[in-house]
């Protein structure tokens, strides 16, 4: 997760921008953004073989979404934008409880597999049989 926020600030660093303003309202829903990219993030480490990362990853979503949570923004976007994070956070829960349950029954090369969740396997299915 540092690895990925030093980069960026890199990287802005590097351009010089003319200056603009951002509303509250859009900053927290950029910050709340940071959920769908960690899950995405974790699970690509656990694809990797890195069965560690997952958790930390784990440990700052929930640190980040108990932040976000006591704000009082009123606003439909915010309110689906923190299902959505805690959406994100189960996700990676599970993942975290696969990696934890069956990464000690089996290899790192065949955990891949079984991280695949079946609901996404059985939309992958659903989809390529409707195009037939």
């Amino acid at each position: 997760v540092v690895r990925v926020c030093v980069c960026v600030c890199v990287c802005v660093c590097c351009f010089s921008f003319r200056s603009f303003s951002v509303s509250w309202n859009d900053y927290l829903l950029g910050i709340a953004d940071i959920a769908g990219e960690l899950m995405r993030l974790a699970t690509t480490y656990a694809g990797a073989g890195d069965s560690e990362s997952p958790f930390q990853i784990l440990k700052s979503l929930r640190r980040l979404y108990s932040s976000l949570l006591p704000l009082r923004v009123r606003s439909k976007e915010w309110r689906k934008k923190m299902e959505v994070v805690l959406a994100s956070m189960h996700k990676i829960e599970r993942l975290c409880y696969k990696l934890h349950i069956k990464g000690r029954e089996y290899p790192p090369h065949l955990l891949k597999s079984l991280l695949v969740d079946k609901k996404q396997h059985q939309e992958d299915t659903s989809s390529f049989r409707g195009s037939e």
